[in-house]
């Protein structure tokens, strides 16, 4: 009887939890299992699965407690003008990464190749998430001693003088101040791991976006036929009304080249002439 009425305590305690609280919890229990299996078996394939889904459970915890946030910002005026700014700085910078990689793969300006430049600004996704994890990363180490300072130290009264209607309007929650620092010190991991690892992947993720870059160009964006004489199995784009970008490819390698213009028509006349 002793042992189901604590089972029936922890069921009451958990079910009384919010829905973050309980994903937590869940992250728990599944590590848990991760180091007991582990323990018994080694880093076996029920091993591996616990740690996958450990993973799984603690990322979407994380992407609930964002998103939380995000709601919350979006919800005020000024938290939309930030997303806003946000918004337009990724925008521009992944328009920016992509011009300077088609420049560094065809060697001219590549303002006559906008399609290549939308096309390849949405594989910038990867540096700019990466970009922002290692930004909150920092943030969120200064931010994490401010958070246990003000959570740990202050009374409630000098936290609604600090912060009047936050204390005012805070939802209620169990074990509040666990769950913040729970909350704080994940998300700070969080961010830290994800840059940490595609940092280290972002050396062979260049080398694809110059791989992507050179064949989008070349299929998309230049032609077989072109006013400028071109060479068989080679295509052509022209940059302005003296020059064109001519590209070949020998073996697997795309080589591009910068070609005076001699035009089909001029030749045409002085066959004729």
């Amino acid at each position: 009887m002793e042992q189901e009425s604590k089972i029936k305590v922890v069921r009451e305690i958990y079910f009384s939890l919010n829905t973050s609280q309980k994903m937590y919890i869940n992250v728990l229990l599944f590590v848990c299992l991760y180091k007991f299996s582990h323990l018994i078996s080694g880093y076996s394939d029920i091993t591996r699965g616990f740690f996958f889904i450990t993973i799984m459970l603690w990322a979407l915890a994380i992407f609930h407690d964002f998103l939380a946030i995000y709601k919350k910002v979006y919800a005020t005026l000024l938290g939309k003008g930030v997303i806003l700014l946000m918004f337009s700085l990724c925008t521009a910078l992944a328009f920016s990464i992509s011009g300077q990689v088609i420049n560094d793969v065809i060697g001219v300006e590549p303002t006559r190749f906008t399609n290549s430049i939308i096309i390849l600004s949405i594989l910038t996704i990867p540096f700019i998430f990466s970009l922002i994890m290692g930004v909150l990363f920092g943030v969120w180490l200064v931010v994490l001693p401010l958070s246990m300072f003000y959570y740990f130290i202050f009374n409630h009264e000098m936290k609604r003088f600090l912060l009047p209607d936050m204390i005012d309007n805070q939802e209620t929650m169990r074990f509040m101040v666990v769950t913040r620092l729970v909350q704080f010190i994940s998300f700070a991991i969080f961010c830290g791991f994800i840059y940490s690892v595609s940092h280290h992947a972002l050396n062979a993720y260049s080398a694809f976006m110059r791989d992507a870059a050179t064949k989008i160009v070349f299929n998309l964006e230049m032609y077989e036929k072109s006013p400028c004489t071109l060479a068989k199995q080679t295509r052509g784009a022209l940059i302005d009304d003296d020059h064109v970008l001519v590209a070949r490819i020998i073996g697997k390698q795309h080589y591009f080249e910068l070609e005076t213009c001699n035009y089909r028509v001029k030749e045409t006349a002085k066959k004729e002439e």
